[in-house]
């Protein structure tokens, strides 16, 4: 399963259907700024620090942490943005699909 599947996999078995591709998944839902994300939020990436085209998807976890399909090793896995320059310089945007309960 790739990035883009996985987010729609966990959002489907809730109930709600987002398109399959992660560049089309950017698109739905409402955008967030990066200081107001929370858990359930959807966090974007560009393959290249300077590229805005979205080619990767996570679902955030808090505390910085996301889960995503990791195409290297093709398995699921957990990262922490905030101390992975890697995925930072590559964040495109946030958006949220659901209102979550949790608070920041």
């Amino acid at each position: 399963m790739d990035c883009s599947g996985l987010i729609r996999e966990i959002y489907r078995k809730i109930g709600i259907i987002l398109p399959r591709r992660s560049q089309d998944q950017y698109y739905e839902g409402e955008k967030v700024p990066l200081d107001e994300i929370i858990p359930s939020d959807v966090i974007f990436f560009a393959k290249y620090p300077s590229s805005s085209s979205v080619n990767h998807v996570g679902l955030y976890l808090g505390d910085g942490l996301f889960i995503h399909a990791c195409r290297e090793n093709k398995k699921v896995v957990i990262n922490n943005l905030n101390n992975d320059s890697y995925f930072q310089k590559r964040l495109i945007g946030v958006r949220r699909y659901i209102h979550s309960i949790f608070k920041r």
